[in-house]
């Protein structure tokens, strides 16, 4: 939220989506990206990409993304997908890999995210 502030003072958009699988909408909306559907929040970025192409306020050819932890993987994972649309891209201890993460966390902590992930 600090970094989104001094972005938007600079005149820069900040598009903070919450994609299908975040919290705060009910538990069907926080299972949406459970294990088999976890690239469709990544294609809700996609999703968003596309919108930003229609709209004249916003410049398709400058888009920079940006994620923490979860918000990294996801940062990176759609640098995988649509680098030929992004321009940078910020991932802050994202998890570059699922499979690693889950084998490198505590049981106790692996346990809470295997039916996430």
């Amino acid at each position: 939220p600090q970094c989104n502030q001094v972005l938007l003072d600079h005149g820069i958009a900040v598009l903070a989506p919450d994609v299908r699988g975040s919290s705060g909408y009910g538990k069907s909306y926080l299972k949406l990206d459970d294990w088999e559907l976890r690239e469709d929040s990544v294609k809700d970025i996609g999703a968003l990409i596309d919108w930003i192409d229609t709209q004249p306020d916003l410049d398709s050819s400058r888009i920079c993304i940006m994620g923490r932890s979860y918000g990294g993987y996801m940062t990176l994972k759609c640098m995988q997908l649509y680098s030929n649309r992004i321009k940078c891209a910020v991932d802050t201890c994202g998890m570059s890999s699922l499979l690693s993460f889950l084998e490198s966390i505590p049981e106790w902590r692996r346990d809470l995210r295997r039916p996430e992930y």
